[in-house]
């Protein structure tokens, strides 16, 4: 028995140990999906890689990672976050040594001064990159990791992966405006109830997500992320019953005079809101657009 585990100790750490010497190309480069879509008429580049509960491979990802990345990673319980959070870091030092086109020691030493929000203010759970003529944004979705790229001031995204299990309507009255919140409750009171329960809360458990995605990427758009509560910003159905954006204060303070555009998108199997500067051509009050494949 001893010797049997002392082989298998030491086949782990060889994998460790060989995983370590590898760069991030080698890494990344083969499983990452890549697919460029215009948005909005904007050129937006996505990325996806799926995360990978592979220890050895973690191991890898966190010797390329800050000092205070690594400690933050262990101070996850869950192995799957920790695996998913080291392997997205990771990800990002290979799109940012990428597109700077820097060795991993220089994109080290800079992204170590240079987590920033998309706006400047300082994020590190939306660490940026240090071309001043790109924006990514981040989201998670299940096991997939997905980044948008564009050479726009600001760049928002967001997918989730709707949970029926959940009770969205308390969600909605606790997290969502009022405003929000009643128009879940008004789809719910249109619903067939001879349509049976499970379906009469599809479209209301549907527009929840919609509405979820599209306040965190208009939040990460902003610079924010959820730290800044969804309530801060509100949507509406207008007259036709499109989705619009209503103006609120709180998230204009931080990039005065930017406003937003958002579009849904099919992509990697996932539903995506991207969240954009909006052309000269639309208002704060556009309706939500859903872009062609």
């Amino acid at each position: 028995m001893t010797s049997i585990s002392t082989s298998l100790c030491c086949e782990t750490s060889d994998a460790v140990h060989r995983h370590r010497k590898t760069d991030l190309e080698t890494i990344f480069a083969l499983e990452t999906r890549i697919e460029k879509r215009s948005v909005n008429e904007t050129p937006v580049t996505f990325y996806c890689w799926s995360a990978k509960d592979d220890e050895a491979l973690t191991q890898a990802c966190l010797s390329h990672l800050s000092a205070a990345e690594r400690s933050k990673a262990q101070q996850l319980l869950n192995p799957k976050d920790r695996h998913r959070f080291a392997q997205r870091r990771a990800l990002h030092r290979w799109l940012n040594q990428s597109i700077n086109h820097q060795h991993p020691p220089q994109v080290l030493a800079a992204l170590a001064s240079n987590l920033r929000s998309n706006t400047g203010q300082g994020s590190p759970d939306q660490p940026q990159l240090d071309s001043p003529q790109h924006a990514i944004s981040w989201t998670t979705a299940g096991d997939r990791c997905i980044a948008a790229v564009s050479e726009v001031a600001c760049i928002g995204i967001d997918a989730e992966v709707p949970d029926s299990a959940i009770n969205f309507l308390s969600i909605a009255k606790e997290e969502f405006t009022v405003i929000e919140s009643a128009l879940i409750e008004a789809r719910l009171r249109e619903a067939d109830g001879d349509r049976g329960k499970a379906a009469v809360l599809d479209e209301p458990r549907a527009l929840f997500f919609r509405l979820w995605r599209l306040k965190e990427a208009g939040l990460k758009f902003f610079g924010q992320g959820l730290r800044q509560g969804l309530a801060s910003l509100c949507f509406k159905e207008n007259d036709s019953g499109e989705l619009v954006l209503l103006h609120h204060p709180l998230a204009w303070q931080h990039v005065p005079g930017l406003i937003p555009t958002f579009s849904e998108i099919d992509i990697f199997g996932l539903t995506l809101t991207v969240a954009l500067p909006a052309r000269d051509d639309e208002s704060l009050h556009s309706p939500i657009a859903t872009a062609t494949p």
